[in-house]
């Protein structure tokens, strides 16, 4: 059973500390043909940089492949990627408190566990706190790293009866101290726990459980979305689920209306901003979204190869992959039917969107990009014909958003949006023509059930 204890500290201020904590379990190194068992976290990412000291040369400019036993990354090794390896155990580990606490529950992983030693994360941490331009090469530094900025901010004020604002980069959030030491996690991409079958990593203890519910039988659930019919292992991820279909907020710019404050705030940076401040390091290219930069990250620069689980299949392509796993091991590949003829379609929605567009006549809602699919009760998929709006729908303008009303509501850039296929078709069930070049009325939108 890991235990935490004080392995630094650094106060700030009068009432509070920036405490790391370390871990004591058996961390297991795994590179090369090391096999020694270290006993605390801090002692553990010691012995990893002393592997690259006295190994390799530490920059690995032979760009030598990560020597970590069984990790799939074929991209060359850097220092935070082998000490992310460092903090994956350390996640794995917490992963399995997590399930011995609530071992009645019987919580299962059924997935592959090919990944199990396997981190994606090349690149080291760059602070973007006001006045900071600190590096830091392990994520569990960087976490305490932000940490002493948030105490820093506190400085002689009262923690318990102050409002203190986030000084990161872009981001306004004033909170309470409690409330700001965990928001800033979210900048340091800070993680919860892993599962220790298959690797996945997970930012929250509800995340991580949720990964385990999903994968129980829920055939016969009585926990069905109104909306789509997808059913599910109980209601809680079913209110999660259904938060989704149900529109809360509307842009200020356009009449598109979403679930959340971040689709809002996605939604302006790309549809009504040419502002790209997210710039890649390794090149000039610059990026209107954090995701679309790790995505040109991953392919352009880390060449980064996805092998089939089931079969010899490799390839770059998220969509790629995606689509073959769909057609050739899922066994119920999707199939996209139009609702007002018996057209149907495999694998691929935007050819749907072509024939509604082409055959029908029918144009996009106002503000929205593409045509939205669901999936009906006999399987298929099919226009989603009804937008759900909460009857107290907000204009929202999200902190740290400067709007730019020249800039009208057309379509992404051809950069953005090859970027963000991939990444859209990988987690929704909803795809669409992105090319049609029309100048769409509003829709009837339907008021979500209370």
């Amino acid at each position: 059973m890991a235990s935490n204890k004080r392995a630094k500290r650094a106060r700030v201020g009068s009432n509070i500390q920036a405490i790391f904590n370390n871990v004591e379990a058996d961390f297991r190194c795994r590179w090369g043909d090391c096999k020694e068992t270290i006993e605390d976290l801090a002692k553990f990412y010691t012995h990893l940089r002393r592997h690259l000291w006295t190994g390799l040369d530490y920059a690995n400019n032979e760009q030598a492949i990560c020597r970590w036993r069984e990790c799939l990354s074929n991209a060359p090794w850097t220092l935070t990627h082998v000490l992310y390896h460092g903090y994956h155990e350390k996640l794995k580990i917490a992963g399995d408190a997590k399930l011995e606490a609530r071992s009645k529950e019987g919580y299962v992983c059924y997935y592959s566990s090919e990944r199990k030693h396997t981190v994606d994360i090349f690149d080291s941490f760059d602070c973007e706190w006001t006045d900071c331009d600190y590096v830091l090469d392990g994520p569990d530094d960087f976490d305490f790293h932000l940490l002493i900025h948030v105490h820093d901010s506190v400085g002689d004020k009262d923690p318990n009866g102050s409002s203190f604002k986030c000084l990161w980069s872009r981001c306004d959030r004033q909170s309470s101290y409690t409330v700001l030491k965990n928001h800033v996690k979210s900048h340091s991409s800070h993680k919860d726990a892993a599962c220790s079958h298959c690797g996945s990593i997970f930012r929250s203890g509800n995340k991580f459980f949720d990964h385990f519910r999903r994968q129980r039988e829920v055939s016969q659930s009585s926990s069905e979305c109104r909306y789509c019919a997808k059913k599910f292992a109980n209601d809680r991820l079913l209110r999660d689920h259904e938060r989704g279909h149900i529109s809360h907020f509307k842009c200020p710019l356009c009449d598109m209306t979403m679930p959340s404050p971040n689709d809002v705030k996605s939604h302006i940076a790309t549809r009504h901003s040419s502002e790209r401040p997210y710039a890649c390091k390794q090149c000039s290219s610059r990026f209107k979204l954090p995701r679309n930069l790790s995505t040109h990250i991953e392919r352009v620069h880390l060449n980064v190869d996805m092998q089939c689980p089931d079969c010899t299949l490799v390839t770059k392509s998220h969509y790629q992959m995606r689509k073959h796993r769909l057609t050739e091991h899922d066994g119920s590949q999707r199939v996209y039917a139009c609702h007002l003829c018996p057209a149907k379609f495999d694998i691929e929605g935007h050819l749907l969107s072509r024939h509604l567009v082409s055959e029908h006549e029918l144009q996009w809602p106002s503000g929205h990009r593409r045509f939205h699919y669901v999936r009906d009760r006999d399987g298929l998929f099919r226009l989603q014909t009804f937008r759900y709006e909460s009857a107290d729908i907000v204009e929202l303008v999200p902190s740290g958003v400067q709007l730019n009303p020249v800039v009208a509501c057309g379509n992404e850039d051809e950069e953005d949006q090859e970027y963000e296929d991939d990444i859209d078709g990988a987690v929704t069930p909803v795809d669409g023509e992105r090319s049609a070049n029309t100048t769409p009325p509003a829709t009837s939108a339907g008021t979500a059930p209370s």
